[in-house]
């Protein structure tokens, strides 16, 4: 398993402009090389795709040309991401912290699916630890089965998350438990209790999670 620099999804990125198409800092690879080798068997497939974090829209059209019979959901914090919506693509405004956005996410898909799973998750949303913790609980029953869930930006997990964002919203104002002088300060031993716990589940034989796999600033976890 090693990732093509030259992957259709890689192209798309850079042609749609997304910052996914840029190399990482060790490897020189991009998330889109890596993304190749885990999307590439649901291409042709009627999924469903959720994606926290759309901010531009950009990746959403990378999505779109990609897989061409997928639905597409995103959650944001920016009300003007309701203007990427189209036949396709369905967005949801509200912080990632709260659970009742996600929930909003999870019916919304139903009702326009049938199907109240998706098959790929990505969460590029506030890069602070106890929304992807929490995120993937609240979340891991709405992936279907040997279905793929990635996080990105990884090394926001080991210090300050600094909002580029202007609008109000819940994540740019507040304090991140453990850190009371800094804002948006996240904890590395967090992160590593969290890995380690994701890992400690695909040893146990009761547990759904198939493998969990790290890559320069992303983790990509798949489940049975």
């Amino acid at each position: 398993m090693y990732p093509n620099k030259n992957s259709e999804l890689s192209a798309l990125a850079k042609k749609f402009g997304t910052d996914k198409a840029t190399d990482n800092r060790t490897n020189r690879f991009n998330y889109l090389h890596v993304y190749d080798l885990y999307f590439d068997r649901f291409k042709d497939e009627e999924i469903n795709i959720l994606e926290i974090g759309v901010r531009k829209g950009k990746s959403l059209s990378v999505w779109k040309k990609y897989f061409p019979k997928a639905r597409i959901f995103g959650i944001d914090i920016d009300p003007n991401c309701l203007d990427y919506q189209d036949e396709r693509v369905s967005i949801v405004i509200g912080p990632q912290e709260d659970n009742s956005t996600i929930q909003k996410v999870i019916d919304l898909c139903e009702s326009e699916t049938g199907r109240d799973k998706f098959d790929i998750i990505i969460d590029d949303g506030s890069h602070i630890n106890s929304d992807i913790i929490d995120s993937l609980s609240f979340l891991w029953d709405s992936l279907e089965k040997k279905g793929i869930y990635v996080i990105e930006d990884l090394y926001n997990s080991y210090g300050f998350v600094l909002p580029e964002r202007k609008y109000p919203s819940k994540t740019s104002s507040r304090k991140i438990e453990g850190s009371p002088q800094m804002n948006l300060k996240n904890q590395r031993k967090d992160f590593d209790n969290f890995w380690k716990d994701i890992i400690t589940s695909v040893d146990d034989s009761t547990s759904n999670t198939l493998s969990a796999h790290v890559w320069d600033a992303i983790c990509i976890i798949l489940k049975t």
